[in-house]
C-alpha cells in the first residue's frame, strides 16, 4: 500500500511539475540556454545544412492547475479497499466451493466405493444363483430322465401285465380243462372201481393177496394164507413204481434172494410172475422157520 502510494506520489509530483513549467529535459525559464544546448548537441553528431533559429515562446503566465490530490487518495484509497474486499470475498467464496466440492468428492466417492461393494456383492450373488440355476436344470433335467425312464417302465409294466393276464386266461382255461379232465377220469375211476370191486374181492379170494396204496407211485402188495398154521398171517412187499425200474421200499418178513427176483422183474417187466416168485419166498420162509423150531 505505501508503495502504491509513493508511486502516485511521484506521479503526482512530475504532472504538477509539467504544469509548472518544469521538465526533466530542462524546458522552463531557461529553455532558450537548453534549445541552444541540444543544437549545439545536434551539429556535433552530423553535418546540418542550416542552424535552426531560436523558437520565440509568447511570454505569458502558465495556469495554474487546481487538483485534489488529497480526495484522490481517498478515493485510491476506498478503491483499494473495495477491490480488496471484493478479493477476499472471491477468496472465501472459492475455499467454500473448494471445500463444498471436497466434501461432495469424498461423498461421491464414498458412494462410489458403496456402488462398488454393492456391485460386487451383487455380482457373487448373481454368480451364486446362477450355480443354483444349474444345478436347479441338472436336477431337472435328471428328473425328467427319471420320468421318462419311469414311465417307458409303466408302458412295459401295462404291456407285461396285459401280457400275463393273457396268459392267465390261458392257463386258467388250461387248467379247468384239466381240472374237468381230472375230475371225469375220477369219475371214470370210480365207476370202474365199483365195476372191477366185485371182480377185486374174487381176485383177493383166490389168490389170498390184496393191492394196498401206500403213498403216490408206492404199492404194497399184502399175502395171508402162506403160513400154515395161521392162514391170516399178513406177509407184504412194498414196491416203488415212481421210476422206470422197480425197487422194494419194505419186505415183512425178509427174504434172501429178493435182489434177484427184483432184477427179472426190470428185465422181464412181468409183475404177475413177481409176485408168485414173493409168495413162494414167503412160503419157504414160514417153512423154515417152522423146521428150525420144531
Amino acid at each position: 500500500m505505501a508503495a502504491r502510494l509513493s508511486s502516485f506520489s511521484g506521479a503526482d509530483a512530475r504532472f504538477s511539475d509539467a504544469f509548472m513549467g518544469r521538465s526533466s529535459y530542462g524546458v522552463g525559464t531557461n529553455g532558450a540556454a537548453d534549445r541552444t544546448a541540444t543544437s549545439t548537441r545536434l551539429s556535433a553528431t552530423g553535418p546540418m545544412t542550416a542552424p535552426l533559429a531560436p523558437l520565440a515562446l509568447p511570454s505569458r503566465p502558465l495556469p495554474v492547475l487546481d487538483y485534489d490530490f488529497e480526495g484522490f487518495l481517498e478515493r485510491i484509497q476506498d478503491a483499494e479497499l473495495e477491490l480488496d474486499a471484493k478479493i477476499n470475498a472471491i477468496k472465501q467464496h472459492t475455499l467454500e466451493q473448494k471445500h463444498s466440492n471436497e466434501v461432495q468428492t469424498s461423498r461421491y466417492h464414498e458412494e462410489e466405493q458403496a456402488l462398488r461393494q454393492e456391485l460386487q456383492i451383487t455380482q457373487a450373488k448373481q454368480a451364486e444363483l446362477a450355480t443354483t440355476l444349474k444345478k436347479e436344470r441338472d436336477e431337472k433335467e435328471k428328473v425328467l430322465q427319471s420320468v421318462h425312464e419311469l414311465s417307458s417302465r409303466v408302458e412295459d409294466m401295462k404291456q407285461r401285465k396285459a401280457d400275463l393276464e393273457a396268459e392267465l386266461a390261458t392257463l386258467q382255461q388250461d387248467v379247468n380243462a384239466r381240472r374237468e379232465a381230472a375230475h371225469s377220469h375220477q369219475r371214470a375211476l370210480k365207476e370202474q372201481i365199483a365195476k372191477n370191486k366185485p371182480e377185486l374181492e374174487a381176485f383177493e379170494r383166490y389168490w389170498a393177496m390184496r393191492i394196498v396204496g401206500v403213498k403216490e407211485d408206492h404199492i404194497a402188495f399184502v399175502f395171508t394164507r402162506v403160513d400154515a398154521l395161521d392162514w391170516n398171517k399178513e406177509f407184504t412187499i412194498t414196491l416203488d413204481a415212481s421210476q422206470h425200474d422197480y425197487d422194494v421200499v419194505e419186505c415183512i418178513p425178509d427174504v434172501p434172494h429178493l435182489d434177484q427176483a427184483l432184477a427179472q422183474l426190470n428185465r422181464s417187466r412181468a409183475l404177475g410172475q413177481f409176485l408168485k416168485d414173493v409168495r413162494q419166498m414167503f412160503l419157504e420162509y414160514t417153512q423154515r422157520t417152522a423146521s428150525s423150531s420144531s
